[in-house]
């Protein structure tokens, strides 16, 4: 016998555990997660079109490699681009499912 003490919840002339969402309600926040989601998924594939742009064509951009914000070759940044437009796209990805890793990515990035 479990000694265990249950709280309930009475919603729509129904009893829910608590802990347990009353089916079809959702939360204020839902739509704003979902936002944030598209909106680093979207930045996280503009960042690896640089990337890749980068990447596959250096005269694109009108600055020498030695006027960069980082002095380095387009080839490393180009790479780091895409490696963290990976990042922030798969965090917008993981951002739906509840992941903690992504809320902190999607802070970090926010700031």
């Amino acid at each position: 016998m479990s000694t265990a003490r249950h709280q309930y919840t009475r919603a729509d002339s129904r009893m829910y555990q608590d802990g347990q969402r009353a089916p079809g309600s959702q939360s204020a926040w839902a739509g704003w997660i979902v936002f944030a989601s598209l909106m680093m998924a979207l930045i996280g594939l503009f960042h690896m079109a640089a990337g890749f742009l980068a990447l596959f064509k250096d005269d694109y951009y009108t600055t020498t490699p030695s006027g960069l914000a980082i002095s380095t070759s387009f080839t490393t940044w180009g790479w780091t681009h895409i490696a963290i437009g990976a990042v922030v796209g798969l965090a917008g990805g993981f951002l739906l499912m509840g992941k903690l890793w992504a809320r902190i990515v999607t802070v970090i990035v926010g700031c």
